[in-house]
Order: C-alpha cells, then structure tokens, then sequence
C-alpha cells in the first residue's frame, strides 16, 4: 500500500508542475462569448510595439491621392491599380496587423472593391463586393512578388 500511495504522489507533483501557460499573447472575450487571442508581434516574431493604426486610415477626395502617398509602402497597389484602377472616394485600410493588410475602395459611402494582400506569400487577392458572380466576385489572385 505504501508503494501505491508513493508511486500516485510522484505521478500527481509531477503532472501539476508542468506549466504550459503561452507568454505571448492575451485572450480576451467580447460580448458574443467567443473568445480571441490577441499578441503583438512583429513579422519576425518577436515582442515588440503593436502598429499604431489602431483605427481605420481613411483617404478622402481632399487629400493627396492614396495611391501616390501610400505606393512606397504598399508594393500590392500597383497591381490594384492595373485591375480597378484609382478613381474612387474613399480608401480605408481596415486590417495592416500581422501577416495581412486588408484595403477597401469606396464610391458614395459603398466599399465597390476589397483587396486582401498576405505578406509572407506575398498574395494578393482583388474581390468585387457588390457583383458576386460564381467565383464570389474574385478578380484577381495571384502571387505579386
């Protein structure tokens, strides 16, 4: 009985020291109860500083065109360019976190174009949102790099 009694408080102090806590990275929950896994990381992994584009960047018609302003830092808008051209409202960056940046082109308030472009891969995908046709509004995908 002794040897039972030692053999189950090894097997319990050993299985409650293991701590597989992960570091890196917060869970929150919303309100709908699901919950999130929120890190800051940079590209290469580690900790860092979050991008300070917290809220969406919107380009209006008085500013200076976002396709000039944002050229350098956005290699993907020169294909954009080619397949919608640049004639809309508003640009707004939705999503420039993590491994994607998502970009929607709008005309009186109404997003007409979504691009969605994976930085690793260096994918870029153009959707029409407001004509779904049988690939869903796809126009382009393709690797840009």
């Amino acid at each position: 009985m002794k040897k039972f009694l030692t053999i189950f408080s090894v097997v319990m102090i050993a299985g409650c020291s293991t701590d597989d806590v992960d570091e890196s990275g917060s869970i929150e929950e919303d309100e709908s109860g699901s919950v999130a896994e929120n890190e800051s990381t940079d590209e290469t992994g580690s900790l860092g500083e979050a991008d300070n584009s917290e809220g969406n960047e919107e380009v209006g018609e008085s500013d200076q065109p976002f396709f000039e302003n944002h050229r350098n830092e956005i290699p993907e808008l020169n294909v954009v360019e080619e397949e919608i051209g640049r004639d809309f409202d508003e640009v707004n960056i939705q999503n420039d976190q993590g491994g994607s940046r998502v970009i929607l082109y709008e005309n009186d308030g109404i997003p007409e174009y979504k691009s969605i472009y994976i930085k690793n891969d260096e994918r870029l995908k153009i959707i029409n949102t407001n004509n779904q046709d049988d690939e869903n509004g796809l126009i382009y995908e393709e690797i840009i790099g």
